[in-house]
């Protein structure tokens, strides 16, 4: 479905492309990414480096970058001032960045291992992201997933609730009430002579299933979509009591032609393209990776039934 993935180029970008992707994904994320070792590796300091701290750089590429956005915020050209102000906070943030590695906070804080995490993935699919696909190969996709992208179905059903505490009782009564309905009785009337107040109604209108399922949950939903217009359900055990069921109306799932949908056919190949890039990477750095669990644990976890569980000395 996805134009092939270079996942080995993903650790050495262009400077140029890297620059835009950290700025749109934040200039935290792409300091401490860049900080830790994980995007770059150092380069010619005559061609690309303005500044050195410690075994990191700062690079000509980015530091221009940052100049040019103090610019577009200014009215006044910018001065030497501003810029050896730039190139200073560029480093303090370099200084800092490095000591919160030093002390572990990329394992230790999770909201540091979220902007990490984040901000590789973005980098990571970002290419992908940004292809656009030939025609064969849209019409191909649109193709294997026409019922991805037909028009939902859409439903318009009704109900009757009975609740209470004799179960038998209930259930005797919703009886009675279907008996009503198939034989041709209003359904309004039955509904206020045998059933129970409701607390949410249900829009008599067409609803798509997703949104019928927030009136009614999925049992009933997935009931409702077997039924045919002018049906009355069998009586339902729906956890709380019974429920009837009366379909007014179904409109089927409608396919669309691409043509009307290019836009959106696009973005979700765009989509699922970058889905595949990430777990592409992903399993190559597992693959690389050495990785090592602890199953005897696992399985002790998986033993008790409690929900906190007592570290003993050799499980640490």
């Amino acid at each position: 479905m996805c134009r092939p993935v270079n996942n080995e180029s993903l650790d050495q970008q262009p400077r140029r492309t890297r620059a835009q992707r950290l700025l749109i994904i934040g200039a935290v994320s792409g300091l401490l990414l860049a900080a830790s070792g994980l995007l770059e590796n150092k380069p010619d300091i005559d061609a690309f480096v303005v500044a050195t701290v410690n075994e990191q750089f700062v690079s000509k590429e980015d530091y221009l970058n940052y100049l040019s956005m103090l610019a577009k915020n200014k009215r006044n050209p910018l001065t030497d001032s501003d810029r050896r102000r730039v190139l200073n906070r560029m480093i303090e943030e370099k200084l800092i960045i490095e000591r919160g590695i030093d002390i572990g906070l990329a394992d230790t804080d999770p909201n540091v291992r979220k902007v990490i995490s984040d901000a590789m993935t973005q980098i990571i699919i970002t290419d992908v992201s940004s292809i656009e696909p030939s025609e064969s190969e849209l019409e191909d996709f649109y193709n294997k997933n026409k019922n991805y992208f037909a028009k939902p179905a859409r439903i318009q059903v009704q109900r009757i609730i009975f609740r209470g505490q004799d179960k038998l009782r209930l259930h005797q009564r919703a009886e009675k009430a279907r008996l009503l309905l198939q034989n041709g009785n209003n359904f309004n009337a039955v509904k206020t002579d045998f059933g129970s107040p409701e607390i949410l109604t249900i829009p008599n209108s067409l609803l798509p299933p997703n949104k019928l399922r927030q009136y009614i949950g999925p049992q009933l939903t997935t009931a409702a979509l077997r039924m045919q217009p002018g049906d009355i359900s069998k009586v339902i055990d729906d956890g709380a009591g019974f429920t009837l069921l009366y379909l007014i109306a179904f409109d089927q799932a409608e396919p669309q032609a691409l043509a009307d949908i290019r836009q959106q056919v696009a973005n979700e190949y765009r989509r699922r393209a970058g889905d595949e890039a990430l777990q592409e990477y992903l399993q190559q750095l597992r693959q690389q990776a050495d990785i090592a669990i602890d199953e005897v644990f696992l399985e002790s976890l998986e033993n008790n039934n409690s929900v906190s569980l007592t570290i003993k000395p050799g499980q640490q």
